[in-house]
């Protein structure tokens, strides 16, 4: 299994708030080392955050520098985004930062712990 310090590692998106913060906290309270990402820094994390926006042109390279540098075996990708206001007010570049947040992201992520899945011959994926 790959650890870091004796702690099985989760990567987490949207860990800023609501599921993904709950989720981050479940984790290690449950003794996993969590690498937590979102663009706001949340208060008190419990291990590892980098600040990251999913609809940023590199956080594809982002991501898969954080799966190189802590080889996670579980992966949870739960941030999202909504362009707010009614669809006939969305732009284009707002649809685009949507779709990269909620959907590309997810496969990058996916993408950042598999590696060490397939290495370990072991790995969970929650999305």
């Amino acid at each position: 299994m790959s650890e870091l310090n004796g702690q099985p590692v989760a990567l987490v998106t949207g860990v800023s708030r609501g599921i993904g913060r709950a989720t981050a906290r479940r984790l290690a309270g449950d003794g996993y080392h969590v690498v937590g990402v979102s663009r706001t820094e949340p208060e008190n994390f419990e291990g590892t955050f980098r600040p990251l926006d999913l609809s940023a042109s590199d956080a594809k390279a982002q991501l898969a520098a954080l799966g190189e540098e802590f080889k996670p075996s579980r992966v949870i990708a739960n941030a999202g985004i909504s362009a707010g206001g009614p669809i006939e007010a969305v732009t284009d570049d707002e649809f685009e930062a949507v779709m990269r947040t909620n959907v590309q992201s997810v496969l990058w992520t996916i993408q950042a712990g598999l590696p060490t899945m397939k290495a370990n011959h072991f790995g969970r994926i929650v999305v």
